[in-house]
């Protein structure tokens, strides 16, 4: 025991509460991006195959990325080249 204790002394100071609630917000903001992708993952598997449902998805992404001409660039080329053989 007291080889352990020599071994790697750890003072607790390192420990601070605001740190471990950073911690611990991090971890929630990661949570919460976790579930909107499952999220996201189960309405495209849910949703039927169809041209309808393919511009209502083009038009939530588009909305969503109005401000972001790369992500925009990738919609058109999404939706210029996207058939529902390739999907993963």
């Amino acid at each position: 025991m007291r080889s352990i204790d020599r071994a790697a002394p750890l003072p607790l100071s390192q420990f601070r509460y605001t740190e471990k609630t950073r911690a611990i917000q991090d971890l929630s903001k990661e949570s919460v991006i976790f579930i909107h992708f499952q999220l996201l993952i189960e309405m495209l598997l849910r949703m039927p195959p169809s041209s309808r449902a393919k511009k209502t998805f083009l038009d939530v992404c588009r909305r969503y990325y109005s401000n972001d001409e790369v992500e925009l660039r990738k919609i058109a080329e999404f939706e210029a080249t996207y058939t529902s053989d390739k999907a993963v």
